[in-house]
């Protein structure tokens, strides 16, 4: 009984988790792509040599 508590707990989490994520993303996702640009792409400033491989 105590594996099935805490699989309900899991997915209760879990689907709070996802929404804030989807709210998040919905509220943010300009600066999220920005700032994904600017700090994990490899000279993200030349943008015409990484358009092919990172099209955002």
């Amino acid at each position: 009984m105590e594996n099935r508590k805490e699989s309900q707990l899991a997915w209760k989490i879990w689907t709070i988790l996802d929404e804030f994520s989807s709210i998040l993303w919905n509220v943010y996702e300009k600066e999220f792509l920005k700032f994904c640009k600017e700090e994990h792409i490899p000279d993200s400033r030349d943008d015409d040599e990484n358009k092919d491989i990172f099209p955002f």
